[in-house]
């Protein structure tokens, strides 16, 4: 885990970058390996982990081929091959399903306003007064 570690605390984030993909991926790839059964740490790491290498991802040209994402250095397919033979799933592990999830936070009504209130301004609208009933 040390080398990708290290990679991703040197280099800057770009738009689009198959080197720090891959460094996340590698990264995951590293907790799986280090547990035998997969603790809930290590599966949410795991899973942070391949989240932030596709968001490295999100920035890449929508008209990107195969032939680009092959010419590139880095071993990106051959550890997301690995990972995906892993079969990590959205959820965690069925041992740890059982504890209680946390559910979201209730929407408070003033956070909701302000988001409207910043939706309108963003498009030049006006807010309606507030009508009683």
């Amino acid at each position: 885990i040390a080398e990708p570690m290290r990679y991703l605390a040197e280099s800057a984030y770009r738009k689009c970058s198959w080197g720090r993909a891959t460094a996340y991926f590698a990264a995951a790839e590293s907790f799986l390996a280090a547990e035998s059964p997969v603790s809930e740490a290590a599966w949410n790491s795991t899973k942070a982990l391949v989240f932030l290498g596709e968001h490295n991802l999100d920035g890449c040209e929508p008209n990107m081929t195969v032939y680009h994402q092959m010419q590139s250095g880095w071993p990106f397919w051959q550890v997301l091959g690995r990972l995906e033979l892993r079969g990590l799933s959205d959820q965690a592990p069925r041992a740890l399903g059982s504890a209680p999830s946390l559910g979201s936070p209730p929407v408070l009504p003033e956070s909701l306003a302000l988001k409207w209130r910043c939706l309108l301004q963003s498009r030049g609208l006006e807010e309606l007064p507030a009508t009683e009933t």
